[in-house]
């Protein structure tokens, strides 16, 4: 379990393969809490629920058919905000996330994705966003679709599952991360690493390791440590000091910029750029 100043997690798990962890960190100016695990599952606002009744002159139990979900239609959703962009209401819960050059908004809806993505599209150029339309995928369970604002690239993300929608918005504030001279050569991802420990360790990736003193915040691009690689996913391994080093993994895209921090839990990777 994490626990410091800065960054505190919890773990749950249930028999050898659930597993949940939560994280608290507020490396930038706000909170920030990330939830990772292999079996996530976003409940449905509105219930549904079977009964089975037997007679004796029947053989088989008789099932009643659950509630149908509401799916809303384009017409019944309205604009609310969410860290500054839009999200749709009604809806199941809002959330979103700051980081040091990416901003998010993320809802969960009970709507098909051609609404949302019908949705986003009539909201979105309102805000004068420039859709790239050749890149977008629509298909029944899942759809991205890319976008060019003032501030740099963004792309919503929509995967549809048990009537629900889960949407994620995300912007990258291009001019931003050039100006703070960490952005990767094109095609590359950056990697920095932090340690929010009081004592320095050891970071490995890709097979090379390296040293990061107690307290690095892991965004000087003079002095932070760092590494630029191919995208794809990788394997890293972290290791305090007196501490048995601990492995895990992560993706990373082209053109990202990511912050690996070491600490008592372990590695925890998190999008910069």
């Amino acid at each position: 379990m994490l626990n410091s100043e800065r960054l505190q997690g919890l773990d749950f798990s249930k028999g050898k393969s659930d597993r949940v962890t939560f994280t608290i960190h507020n490396m930038t100016d706000r909170v920030d809490v990330t939830i990772r695990g292999d079996s996530l599952k976003i409940a449905n606002a509105a219930s549904t629920s079977s009964e089975a009744t037997t007679s004796s002159d029947t053989p088989s139990s008789i099932e009643r058919p659950s509630e149908p979900i509401k799916q809303y239609a384009l017409d019944e959703l309205e604009v609310a905000e969410s860290a500054d962009l839009p999200v749709p209401k009604p809806n199941n819960g809002t959330g979103r996330t700051k980081s040091k050059f990416l901003y998010s908004a993320n809802a969960s809806v009970q709507a098909s994705i051609e609404t949302i993505v019908a949705f986003y599209r009539r909201e979105l150029q309102k805000r004068n966003w420039t859709e790239d339309s050749a890149a977008a995928t629509v298909k029944a369970d899942a759809a991205t679709l890319k976008f060019t604002t003032k501030e740099g690239p963004a792309v919503l993300k929509v995967t549809h599952k048990d009537g629900q929608s889960n949407i994620e918005l995300t912007v990258r504030q291009k001019a931003l991360a050039e100006a703070s001279g960490l952005m990767p050569k094109a095609g590359n991802v950056k990697i920095l690493f932090g340690n929010i420990e009081e004592q320095p360790g050891e970071i490995t990736i890709n097979g090379k390791t390296f040293k990061v003193k107690a307290g690095e915040r892991a965004e000087d691009p003079k002095s932070s440590p760092s590494i630029e690689l191919p995208p794809g996913k990788y394997t890293f391994s972290v290791k305090g000091k007196g501490k048995p080093a601990q492995k895990d993994e992560a993706e990373f895209g082209a053109d990202e910029i990511w912050g690996i921090l070491l600490g008592p839990g372990g590695g925890l990777p998190l999008p910069m750029y």
